[in-house]
């Protein structure tokens, strides 16, 4: 006998807002979608960050510099809420991409503010803009603290 429960679903996932190659699952809510691209004058990399009911969907993609190297490539990361142990606000410099496109505009240059989670997944980077920083440090934990402490029948 199987000792797994029948789930109903209440309502149809929305995966084409999800930018991640692993869709909602099951019953899973989603609560907010952020996009940060970093650069502009064609150097550009995009962030995807999604956060559910249960989980961060997270997408980088690789930064590309005037179209010059081929398709852009991604990473997907999908880390359980329940996993996460630790948040930090920090800072990190980055090279200018000049090497790539034979100049600067001083787009890649600036010193931005990502967070930092850390769980039984290891460390990763959440990259969102400074606009929405704010309220991802409110609305993370808050869904964290809400998967967490919320027993869940």
């Amino acid at each position: 006998m199987s000792s797994v429960g029948a789930a109903y679903i209440t309502k149809q996932p929305r995966d084409h807002d999800i930018h991640n190659s692993f869709g909602l699952m099951g019953n899973e809510n989603h609560l907010r979608t952020w996009v940060f691209q970093e650069g502009t004058c064609g150097c550009t990399g995009s962030h995807y960050t999604t956060l559910t009911d249960t989980r961060l969907l997270l997408r980088s993609v690789d930064t590309e510099c005037c179209r010059c190297c081929g398709e852009a490539t991604h990473t997907d990361a999908s880390i359980f809420l329940r996993d996460i142990a630790e948040m930090r606000e920090s800072t990190e410099s980055k090279d200018c991409c000049a090497h790539l496109c034979g100049k600067c505009c001083g787009c890649c240059c600036r010193v931005p503010k990502y967070m930092e989670l850390r769980g039984s997944f290891g460390t990763e980077i959440l990259h969102v803009s400074q606009e929405d920083m704010t309220k991802a440090q409110v609305e993370i934990p808050a869904a964290i603290g809400n998967h967490k402490l919320v027993s869940q029948y």
